[in-house]
């Protein structure tokens, strides 16, 4: 009577493994797409710092810091990347809290950086359809 509770534990601890394999596999998938994004767009600074300069257009505080700063703020993103995976992989429920915080700091950094990279463009655009 003990083998067939013991198989039907088994069973659940193996399941619950490969369902926890596969949400550190989805998390390394998304931490490395989120960061390489940041780092894509990070690359592209220098590009939009000299067509900004060449137009001569007075940059926002957030826009001046992040086309200004690329090598600081990447390198930023590169080690929260790298803690959050290390976290990822790591046990217990600390460290699971821990990833989840680095993916949203990650989620929440590559929005704002895109926004302040384009916001002069945006700003350019509605002073010329205001003329």
């Amino acid at each position: 009577m003990n083998e067939p509770v013991e198989m039907v534990a088994d069973e659940a601890r193996r399941k619950a493994d490969h369902a926890l394999l596969l949400a550190r596999v989805f998390a390394t998938g998304v931490t490395l797409v989120v960061g390489f994004s940041c780092l894509l767009v990070g690359s592209s600074a220098r590009a939009f710092r000299v067509m900004f300069a060449e137009m001569g257009v007075e940059l926002p505080t957030i826009s001046r810091l992040v086309i200004g700063l690329p090598g600081v703020w990447m390198s930023g993103v590169l080690v929260l990347s790298g803690v959050t995976l290390f976290f990822i992989w790591a046990k217990g429920r600390s460290g699971a809290w821990m990833a989840g915080l680095g993916l949203l700091l990650l989620a929440v950094i590559l929005p704002i950086i895109v926004f302040a990279m384009f916001l002069p463009l945006i700003k350019i655009v509605s002073e010329m359809g205001n003329m």
